[in-house]
């Protein structure tokens, strides 16, 4: 659930949805909801719902948006999650898929309410502009500029979202949940975060992403009962009509009384009175088990066998999830995995592991794989499946999995290695099926469900007679069910009282008891053999870990209390509609333009400059065009991609050349570029596999040249094909990829059309990243260019690679020069129809402080250094250059948050070139890190 607060050269819903499903849209009186064939029970009911909110929330913060509202309904990905953005146009983006265990969303009377009062909080607030800000949207639409609701603390803006979707009657939304109340019980433990650290961007420790939303969350809700609840629509109209940005501090001041730092103080000590001690009665004591791992973050899923051996998931940010083995007192790495990875163990059949993979390109579906226990290899299962939990049979025969499609859950049997499946249940409404289990004596399987009226409770299914029957209910959200080793009894866990602790049901008296009484809470409780130590993993500030509660131990308190009753909203009211095929004209046409401005010794140029898309992302563009006065010059260029597949770019630029007094004018130079690419992808979670035909093009010419000065015209073409294998993996907590390699081949010809030049170039581009301890990473690049006689030739030198951080960057095609720090670009010494070009570096990290400043609004992720050595040479002829130069060089590298919404990374480096032709060099330019 995320809101989209940054603009750029592409737009909402930057991964495209597949283009070769048949695509509707369902028009309402506020919505337009584009869904796929197969949806449409979906697509109607999310449309009831959307309208409804609507009418609840439109009053709520006093706006409604002028357009309609692009709603698009998609089942690509097995995860529950939305999209929204206000630029260029309001657009939400639903994933049918609910929530199947306790993630933080497990509270909801009904998943697209929940879903969609979230979404639609966003569009108000982003959407919502008055005063000047609404003034000029007149003449510039809907320009980012002018939209203030996006300067602001993602805070503020998830924060309302989740109050927003929060009912404590109806037991639903993240504001009112034991897992968001354990979350903020180890943060007040730890001490509340500071305002600069929470109003920062891409905070990665623990709990990263979710800190906006739970912060922001209990920030509404203090504002609501310290300030009262009609301050917190007053928050967001006073701020709606801000033209200067980032006043948040103003606002709060403004709206509430007190300054930014007395108003965090009194939120500080609101925390701590609220979330100072877990809420159990007085005198209570902690009764809690032995932490055993230490990597914090998502580590999950745990299982115990009965040779002593646990296995666990570590997902860590650090480095590649993995599966581990706990044993003797020790953990080890067993496998690779990917975050969610839910396990099940048989001693006889090892481990069964359900996670997601990319499908068929567009599709993030869960699969099973078997794993070796002693090994670690890993085969296979099932493709495309959507198998989220499984379990094997006593014997390791079979295999029961709980399968979601289009938001219904089925019950599926098959064979051991995934064939034959035969579908044993399907769920109705709505029904969920979460975790499960396979009874020791093969004869009952125990799952969590999900039902309408019941909410989360534990089921038994006799595999006799293929029907369920209650076991747990009416104690709160249960989880993680796993049976005893002697069939007696089911292990879950449940937030009875507000906590989430380890529980035990007994099969014969349905009697349930308590076995711990933890400070923050304990979730997937495992035990290996009778009698024995339970395992589970339990919570604290640093995230989740492995523990190890002593048979002995454990308590026995009978459990008594009985959770509140949910009260459940009345199904919305149906809303008649327009349904028509989808089109990608709805919504492509541009909705804001920005000028472009330059001015200078016999310079004038004004310009505008737009981008946008349709409501699936299939098709995105960004054109600008402008107009040279002085010499009436028309420049411009056109950008387009088409699902991930095409991309096009024309375009006709001015380069302006002035005498060292940067005073008179002597050269214009022309350059007019036409580039294509049509690309087919194979895509894993492990790797990708690009195969790329395309062109280029170049012709450069002097529109203006000063009397004494004058240039030969040059025009340039290539055709090729590209093959690339990228299997580099780039962790949130990451100064750099820290793993696989990257291998680009490129083989071309500049015969295919027109040109200055003739013949065939090829090229190899291969980067390594090896890890060297916990982030440290060895980073080795090698680059060998060949080219017949005739070709441009190739040149090395600049500390760039030309087009990094522009559109230009993408294309593969027609590229001669490459970036050899230490050595100025096109030298002849360095030039040549064959190159080479060798980097050995080392990356360092130097500290993380994860601090900001609260004017201005930047904050520092974290600082590392880079060193490299390079080596690299250009020739005409033979196999290796006459001579080799080298170079040697630094970087100091900065992860920024700058402005409250945008992650930064600044590289200042210096280079020396120590041969022929070398110079010092400095230089500084911006990267967008990969996440």
């Amino acid at each position: 659930m995320t809101a989209a607060l940054c603009a750029g050269a592409w737009t909402a819903g930057a991964e495209a949805l597949d283009p070769g499903l048949d695509w509707y849209t369902l028009e309402g009186p506020h919505f337009k909801l584009t869904y796929h064939a197969g949806e449409e029970r979906l697509a109607q009911h999310a449309l009831d719902v959307a309208e409804q909110v609507a009418t609840k929330l439109d009053p709520w913060l006093g706006w409604e948006p002028k357009d309609k509202v692009y709603v698009v309904l998609t089942d690509h990905e097995d995860l529950p999650n939305g999209l929204t953005t206000s630029f260029p146009r309001d657009h939400i983006e639903l994933y049918a898929t609910p929530p199947d265990g306790l993630d933080t969303l497990e509270d909801f009377d009904d998943w697209f309410r929940l879903l969609i009062t979230h979404e639609y909080t966003h569009i108000l607030q982003l959407d919502k502009a008055t005063g000047a800000p609404a003034f000029m949207q007149h003449f510039f639409g809907r320009n980012f500029l002018l939209m203030p609701g996006i300067f602001q603390p993602t805070m503020l803006v998830e924060g309302l979202a989740v109050y927003d979707e929060t009912d404590k009657q109806a037991i639903s939304g993240r504001g009112q949940s034991s897992l968001y109340a354990m979350y903020m019980r180890a943060e007040v433990a730890r001490g509340v975060r500071p305002w600069s650290q929470v109003s920062m961007a891409g905070v990665t420790q623990w709990p990263e992403g979710a800190i906006p939303y739970l912060y922001g969350v209990n920030f509404y809700q203090f504002v609501d009962q310290t300030y009262g609840r009609d301050k917190i629509p007053a928050l967001v109209d006073n701020y709606s009509d801000h033209l200067i940005p980032f006043r948040v501090g103003g606002n709060l001041e403004d709206t509430l009384g007190d300054d930014r730092d007395e108003v965090w103080s009194r939120f500080t000590a609101y925390l701590d009175q609220k979330y100072a001690t877990p809420p159990y009665p007085t005198g209570t004591a902690l009764v809690e088990g032995e932490q055993l791992s230490h990597h914090g973050y998502d580590t999950s899923s745990s299982r115990a066998a009965a040779d002593g051996r646990v296995f666990y998931v570590r997902d860590d940010s650090h480095q590649h999830p993995a599966i581990m083995v706990w044993q003797d007192g020790q953990s080890r790495e067993l496998a690779p995995t990917f975050d969610p990875a839910r396990l099940d163990w048989n001693a006889k059949a090892g481990l069964l592991v359900a996670r997601p993979d990319v499908c068929h390109e567009y599709y993030f579906n869960f699969d099973l794989y078997r794993v070796d226990p002693d090994s670690g290899s890993t085969t296979r299962l099932t493709k495309c499946g959507r198998f989220h939990y499984a379990a094997w049979s006593p014997d390791g025969t079979r295999i029961v999995a709980a399968r979601m499609d289009l938001d219904q859950s089925s019950l599926v049997l098959m064979d051991a290695d995934g064939g034959d499946p035969k579908t044993l249940w399907s769920g109705q409404d709505g029904e969920i099926l979460g975790g499960l289990d396979w009874s020791p004596d093969g004869s009952r399987l125990v799952a969590a469900v999900w039902r309408h009226g019941t909410r989360w409770g534990l089921e038994e299914f006799s595999l006799a007679t293929n029907t369920w029957q209650p076991l747990v209910q009416g104690i709160g959200d249960v989880g993680d069910p796993e049976y005893s080793p002697d069939g007696k009894g089911v292990l879950f866990t449940a937030d009875a009282g507000g906590v989430y602790n380890l529980r035990r049901v007994d099969l014969s008296s349905r009697a349930i008891t308590t076995l711990t009484h933890v400070s923050t809470g304990a979730f997937s409780p495992t035990q290996g053999s009778a009698g024995g130590d339970i395992y589970y993993i339990g919570y604290t500030a640093e995230g989740y870990d492995l523990y190890r509660l002593p048979a002995g131990a454990a308590l026995a308190e009978p459990l008594t209390a009985a959770a509140p009753t949910p009260t459940d909203y009345p199904p919305p009211p149906h809303v008649t509609a327009y349904t028509h095929p989808y089109s990608a004209l709805d919504g492509f046409l541009p909705a804001y333009w920005t000028p472009e401005l330059a001015a200078g010794p016999d310079v004038v140029l004004l310009g505008a400059a737009t981008t946008g898309q349709d409501a699936l992302g299939v098709n995105l563009y960004a054109a600008d065009i402008n107009y040279e006065f002085t010499h009436h010059l028309v420049g411009g260029s056109f950008l387009y991609q088409y699902a991930d597949r095409l991309q096009f770019l024309a375009a006709k630029q001015y380069e302006l050349y002035f005498d060292s007094s940067n005073k008179n004018l002597e050269r214009i130079r022309r350059q007019d570029r036409l580039q294509g690419v049509l690309q087919k992808p194979w895509v894993s979670l492990e790797r990708t596999l690009t195969l790329s035909l395309g062109a280029a093009g170049d012709a450069e010419k002097d529109v203006y040249d000063a009397p004494g000065f004058g240039a030969v015209p040059d025009k340039d073409s290539a055709a090729g094909l590209a093959f690339e294998w990228n299997s580099t993996q780039d962790w949130p907590i990451s100064i750099s990829p820290d793993d696989g390699r990257d291998v680009l081949l490129v083989g071309e010809t500049s015969d295919a059309f027109h040109s200055d030049y003739h013949g065939d170039a090829y090229r190899l581009d291969w980067n390594e990243f090896i890890r060297a301890g916990d982030e440290a990473v060895v980073a080795l690049g090698y680059q060998q260019g060949y080219g017949t006689v005739g070709i441009k030739p190739f040149n090395l030198g600049g500390t760039t690679d030309p087009g990094a951080g522009t559109p230009a960057a993408q294309f593969l095609f027609d590229r001669r020069q490459f970036a050899f720090p230490g050595y100025p670009s096109g030298v002849a010494d360095l030039t040549g129809d064959r190159m080479r070009l060798a980097s050995f570096g080392l990356r360092i990290p130097i500290m993380r402080p994860e601090a900001g400043f609260k004017l201005p609004p930047v904050g520092v992720h974290d600082f590392s250094l880079r060193a490299y050595f390079d080596i690299g040479g250009t020739w005409d002829q033979g196999g290796r250059p006459a001579r080799y130069s080298r170079s040697a060089g630094v970087e100091w590298v900065s992860d920024l948050s700058l402005f409250y919404i945008a992650d930064i990374r600044l590289v200042v480096g210096a280079a020396h070139g120590f041969d022929t032709g070398g110079e010092n060099q400095a230089y500084a330019f911006l990267e967008v890190p990969i996440p």
